[in-house]
């Protein structure tokens, strides 16, 4: 009889530009709660001689975290994965698809969404079904060799890892401790050091994701008014497409996550930028106990 108790220990890492973090989260029956967040920095590619002395500095740095954390214990280990390579597109199919049909279409339109650089090379995709009728999905797709040079990672720093996911289903499944069902048009920025991820989900549904490649590495600390514009500039780029592909007028409400979000003077700026939009931090604190880290 297959085992579907899911109470237990489990593991989530995220590789970024200047950090590597690590989450424990526990399930038990009265719900989930972080039971530990641990972080370990990363100097920058330029501080080495190559790429290959950078990534043995990950590696030895995903040992220490991976060391102040009980892994053993650990019922499941995933990874948050991203590379600019990775391309990720919302597709709405046709009306008579099926579901046994869905795989072979997808495989088709994840080779057409890889970059000429890796067109005729194997290539790993996912794909989270949006909408049932008609089918909708978000599809990912990556250049197999940079998928398991990221796994190699993992590997030799002897963390067994069970799965990686993009930003674009972890965002997806904010819904699970979210309400966003009450929302004609929200979008959920991830702002980070390197880049930044948007998506826009629209009565619910996941409806458009754009990687930005620009975060905080390209402002002072404390971020002046003129960086937080170009910044706030490049997010309003992607809703002004947005609403002309959907016809939708508004984006309700913004909200923030990643690193950038906590620096000074970002949300206060952003909520008369992107005003009558709602501006907020993401609050995951209604799904998840983060008692534990406060």
């Amino acid at each position: 009889m297959k085992n579907t108790n899911n109470k237990g220990l489990y593991a989530a890492f995220d590789i970024g530009t200047v950090s590597i973090k690590a989450a424990i989260i526990e399930v038990t029956d009265s719900g989930k709660r972080i039971a530990t967040i641990e972080e370990e920095a990363l100097k920058l590619p330029a501080d080495f001689p190559g790429e290959e002395e950078h990534r043995q500095h990950v590696i030895e740095s995903l040992k220490s975290l991976a060391s102040r954390l009980p892994m053993k214990e650990c019922r499941h280990v995933s990874a948050l994965y991203s590379n600019r390579e990775l391309q990720v597109k919302i597709i709405e199919l046709p009306s008579q698809v099926q579901i046994e049909q869905i795989d072979k279409i997808l495989n088709w339109e994840a080779k057409k969404l890889l970059s000429p650089n890796f067109r005729e090379e194997p290539y790993a995709f996912a794909y989270k079904v949006v909408r049932k009728s008609p089918y909708m999905v978000a599809l990912a797709v990556i250049p197999q060799r940079l998928l398991e040079r990221f796994a190699d990672l993992f590997e030799v720093a002897g963390i067994n890892l069970d799965s990686a996911y993009g930003e674009v289903f972890a965002a997806d499944a904010l819904k699970e401790i979210v309400d966003i069902s009450g929302l004609p048009a929200m979008s959920i920025v991830n702002f980070g050091h390197s880049g930044t991820h948007l998506q826009i989900f629209a009565a619910g549904e996941l409806r458009f994701y754009r990687f930005i490649p620009s975060g905080m590495s390209e402002m002072t600390v404390p971020p002046t008014d003129n960086e937080l514009e170009m910044f706030a500039q490049k997010i309003r780029f992607s809703f002004d497409y947005f609403r002309a592909i959907s016809k939708l007028n508004q984006i309700d409400s913004l909200f923030f996550m990643g690193g950038g979000a906590a620096l000074q003077g970002a949300l206060p700026f952003a909520r008369t930028y992107f005003n009558p939009s709602r501006v907020n931090i993401v609050d995951t604190s209604s799904g998840i106990d983060i008692s534990p880290i406060l």
